[in-house]
């Protein structure tokens, strides 16, 4: 890819969301997306759609820098505020989860006591709502899967098919550089590969044989699913069932519709 690089100050701004509410590290270490990756100083980085955002995790609040965005052209006023409203919606801001925790934990029985743990150890853990593309892909690939390996299939794709978003200069955002690799002088991120590119994709390539990113048995399901999500028309297809109310005709509709997704990978979706 071009080698652009980031360098210069780019400003914080606030999520105005508490730890509470929004814990980076119980959201994005459970195994539901893959994209973001965990840095130096306790940030993660990662792109939503084309957007390249890192965020901080504060006593108080999550605070974030957007260091691409589509939306250049725009004045500085309304991408900050298209780049708030996706990350509203990609942590799903306007549920208040206190009220859930409050309804699941209610009561004597067991899975109720069981509950106050849970949402008391993991305070502030979200569920993503992820593009509904990347979210069908990267569960058919995390059938019977470990979360390291899913991370490094995904990651592969990005490299190999995704739009190139921007190359971080390290030197100068010492919070870019990988947790597990201060070495690391400069990062290459890449959007998610869109459904046109994946149903490009052979079977050979997701095999990727001779590479540690090989999908194995999943390679003919993403093959079919890819082809099969265009008949139905695409990402339009998955944005109409997220409209449903009902979850078990999501779960029908994913099951009967897409390889490699039975009852538990449609739960995931």
């Amino acid at each position: 890819p071009p080698h652009h690089k980031m360098s210069g100050a780019v400003a914080w701004r606030s999520l105005k969301v508490t730890p509470t509410q929004l814990n980076l590290f119980n959201t994005f270490r459970n195994g539901q997306c893959w994209g973001w990756r965990e840095t130096q100083d306790g940030c993660f980085a990662g792109a939503i759609g084309r957007r390249l955002f890192i965020l901080r995790q504060t006593e108080s609040d999550v605070v974030y820098r957007t260091l691409a965005s589509s939306d250049s052209s725009s004045s500085s006023s309304s991408t900050a505020a298209t780049d708030l409203e996706a990350l509203h919606d990609f942590f799903q801001l306007e549920t208040d989860l206190a009220p859930l925790h409050a309804r699941w934990s209610r009561g004597n029985s067991k899975s109720n006591k069981n509950m106050a743990i849970i949402c008391q150890a993991l305070q502030g853990m979200r569920v993503a709502r992820q593009d509904p593309v990347e979210c069908l892909f990267s569960f058919i690939v995390s059938s019977n899967n470990n979360i390291t390996r899913i991370g490094n299939i995904l990651g592969h794709w990005r490299r190999s098919y995704g739009e190139h978003l921007v190359t971080t200069d390290a030197e100068s955002h010492t919070e870019l550089r990988p947790h597990n690799d201060p070495r690391e002088d400069s990062v290459a991120y890449f959007a998610f590969p869109t459904l046109e590119r994946l149903a490009q994709c052979t079977k050979e390539d997701f095999y990727a044989k001779g590479t540690p990113y090989g999908a194995g048995y999943r390679a003919s399901f993403l093959v079919n699913s890819a082809n099969k999500l265009l008949e139905l028309g695409g990402r339009e297809f998955l944005l109409g069932l997220r409209k449903e109310t009902a979850p078990l005709v999501v779960r029908e509709q994913l099951v009967t519709h897409f390889d490699g997704v039975g009852p538990k990978v449609a739960d995931c979706v």
